[in-house]
């Protein structure tokens, strides 16, 4: 939101912006998703969208959550929807992007709750979370989807991310339904380091973004494998984004481009990307990777490889391995 109280739209990938003056009864906003109508031909640019806040007012006697939508197409902001919300549930934990299902949007909120809020019959709920993640820390947790594209939770230990969803028999009860051990998607970790945390979940990829002393990493949840974000850094919030390729947009801007791939460029403008191409075992016999070489220099600044520590990249196989130490020198 800028100054004037406005919500800013805003596509990274195009550039295009769409602005709007914030309905006059919001609080203090600290969860939003913008929600597109483009249907199966996958053109956002040409269709219309909704825009949902969510806010937190404290009475003397209970707690509210309050959202409101504002449609592209009316160009107006809904009626404001309100759900009783606990106490523990406080707006300044409430941080993470919410997680799409269906034709509803959810947000974990800190007090072992869900925010659920429905596009489609503009409904706000309160949801309690399965038993048992019930005392589970707030950043060691991660709403993600099924296999049946249901609502899932994922919980974080140091050394694996179990995933649980709720049983169709006991809505307060649920089961685990997959677990990844973080060893060999993630570097070695010295003891005593805080526990990884969890912190945001691409949808269409299945991809869950993961904190480490070492940086950001994002897990393939199926295929368990990983790649690096960022290094060293903690205090921030990611919002996965994804875009596609239109071949009509792209043709009706060939005349103004110039080439067909010309075309291409203008509209993607996507970032260029530094492949990590290293790769190690560990001395439980764990392969690691890839990796930048930046990264692995790092570690080894850190102490975390002894003498002797041996290193290949993506075109070698492991027996062709080289010293770390020469690989840093190459």
């Amino acid at each position: 939101m800028g100054p004037h109280r406005e919500v800013l739209m805003w596509d990274p990938m195009t550039g295009v912006r769409h602005g709007a003056p914030l309905t006059a009864d919001a609080g203090d906003v600290r969860l939003g998703a913008l929600l597109c109508s483009c249907g199966p031909e996958r053109d956002c640019q040409c269709s219309h969208f909704q825009v949902v806040l969510v806010w937190f007012e404290l009475g003397s006697t209970h707690q509210r959550a309050l959202a409101a939508v504002y449609s592209s197409e009316s160009g107006a902001w809904s009626h404001i929807n309100t759900v009783q919300a606990p106490f523990a549930s406080t707006a300044g934990n409430a941080g993470k992007p919410g997680t799409l299902a269906s034709n509803a949007v959810y947000w974990l909120i800190s007090g072992s709750h869900i925010l659920e809020f429905d596009a489609v019959r503009r409904n706000l709920a309160m949801i309690s979370v399965p038993a048992n993640a019930v005392g589970s820390l707030y950043w060691q947790c991660q709403l993600v989807l099924t296999e049946a594209k249901e609502p899932g939770l994922a919980m974080v230990t140091e050394v694996s991310i179990k995933l649980w969803k709720r049983d169709s028999a006991d809505a307060c009860g649920c089961s685990m339904y997959r677990s990844g051990q973080l060893d060999g998607c993630l570097p070695p970790r010295k003891r005593m380091q805080e526990q990884p945390s969890l912190l945001g979940f691409h949808e269409e990829s299945n991809t869950i973004f993961v904190w480490v002393e070492a940086g950001v990493f994002m897990i393939q949840l199926e295929s368990m494998q990983s790649r690096m974000l960022c290094q060293g850094v903690r205090d921030f919030k990611i919002y996965p984004f994804a875009g596609f390729y239109n071949r009509d947009a792209a043709a009706g801007a060939q005349a103004d481009e110039g080439t067909p791939e010309d075309a291409r460029r203008a509209i993607l403008r996507f970032p260029t990307v530094t492949l990590n191409i290293w790769h190690y075992e560990d001395p439980q016999g764990n392969l690691h990777g890839p990796f930048q070489m930046a990264l692995l220099q790092q570690w080894w600044t850190y102490s975390f490889f002894a003498e002797g520590f041996r290193v290949w990249t993506t075109d070698q196989t492991k027996e062709q391995a080289v010293l770390l130490t020469d690989a840093m020198l190459s």
